[in-house]
């Protein structure tokens, strides 16, 4: 049971983190899901930072004249 709420977990801070550095930067980023997830950020960051850095798909937004497509 704990390796399916391991996996979700980190699952969930992945998505998190990709939404915050876009939204606040990294190092901001990085203060608030300590602040949200607390000890468990804490455990997996760096499992997230190398994820983020070498495995994350990267994906393109396409834009068009009056927004994204």
């Amino acid at each position: 049971m704990n390796d399916i709420i391991d996996t979700l977990m980190l699952s969930s801070l992945k998505h998190n983190y990709v939404e915050f550095v876009e939204l606040y930067g990294f190092e901001e980023a990085n203060k608030k899901l300590h602040n949200l997830f607390g000890e468990t950020w804490l455990q997996h960051k760096e499992l997230v930072w190398q994820w983020y850095d070498t495995d994350r798909p990267h994906t393109t937004v396409v834009y068009k004249i009056g927004g994204a497509v």
